[in-house]
């Protein structure tokens, strides 16, 4: 369902988002402060909410099943608060 404002992944998200969105499926690692921080899990819904004026960058929210956590359920995080583990890796990898 799409809301004025809003775009929703259905099978994953491509398009940029001051640099790109993860397509649903993506693994990621939890990087805001917090309870979660440190924690992986996995995408299950991308909402991208479009920009009202032009100039501004559209922004995206995850809902994540997250690894080791009490909450079961899927957790809404910014896209600012989640890096891709698959990338992590290539940097982490880049150091040896």
């Amino acid at each position: 369902m799409q809301h004025p404002g809003h775009a929703m992944g259905e099978k994953g998200a491509q398009r940029a988002v001051g640099g790109n969105v993860l397509p649903i499926g993506s693994r990621v690692w939890v990087t805001s402060s917090g309870p979660f921080r440190g924690l992986r899990g996995t995408i299950r819904t991308v909402d991208l909410i479009l920009p009202h004026e032009e100039g501004e960058e559209p922004f995206c929210f995850y809902q994540i099943t997250l690894e080791g956590a009490h909450i079961k359920e899927p957790i809404w995080f910014a896209c600012d608060e989640v890096e891709s583990v698959a990338l992590l890796s290539g940097v982490l990898q880049g150091r040896h």
